[in-house]
């Protein structure tokens, strides 16, 4: 009875290894130039994806993109950017840090899955305003930093007087 049982085990064994063997011959493993990578900003390798545009403005447009740019808001306003990024990735976190005085005032951040040409709309606003002055938003890329924008709140009469101005007599920068 011993011999018996161990020739069924010994059996079944073989039939899992070849079984294993014969899935081994059909999997080939893609080459590693052909593995997608995943998403990169810093210095130990070369970024996947990469910050191409930073835009600011009063209002986004249905793709994302910023309406009608600008860089001078009053201190009410919703204050939108649009940040379009450019190579692929399956999964990278894209941050808008937002700071005032090099004090962070707000801090968003969003999974992303570019594929290409892509845009992401973040944006802030405070309840009681935004205090008159220059301010900054930087753009991380998984906690790497990779682009910026500086912006100014103004008060609110300079603001509408800005807003008011023909577009011809505006300077730009």
């Amino acid at each position: 009875m011993r011999g018996r049982g161990r020739a069924t085990i010994g059996a079944a064994g073989a039939a899992v290894a070849s079984a294993l063997i014969a899935v081994a011959a059909l999997w080939r493993p893609r080459p590693a130039a052909e593995m997608e990578r995943p998403a990169r900003a810093d210095a130990a390798g070369p970024p996947v994806i990469a910050v191409a545009e930073v835009q600011l403005g009063r209002a986004v447009r249905l793709d994302k993109r910023i309406a009608v740019p600008t860089e001078t808001f009053s201190p009410d306003e919703t204050i939108y950017a649009s940040v379009v990024t450019e190579g692929r990735a399956d999964h990278v976190r894209l941050t808008a840090r937002w700071s005032h005085q090099g004090r962070v005032v707000a801090e968003v951040s969003q999974g992303i899955a570019p594929a290409g040409t892509a845009a992401s709309e973040f944006n802030v606003w405070r309840p009681r305003g935004f205090a008159p002055g220059e301010y900054e938003v930087e753009i991380l890329v998984d906690g790497v930093p990779a682009g910026a924008r500086r912006f100014t709140v103004t008060d609110a009469a300079e603001t509408t007087r800005l807003k008011e101005e023909p577009w011809s007599r505006r300077s730009t920068r």
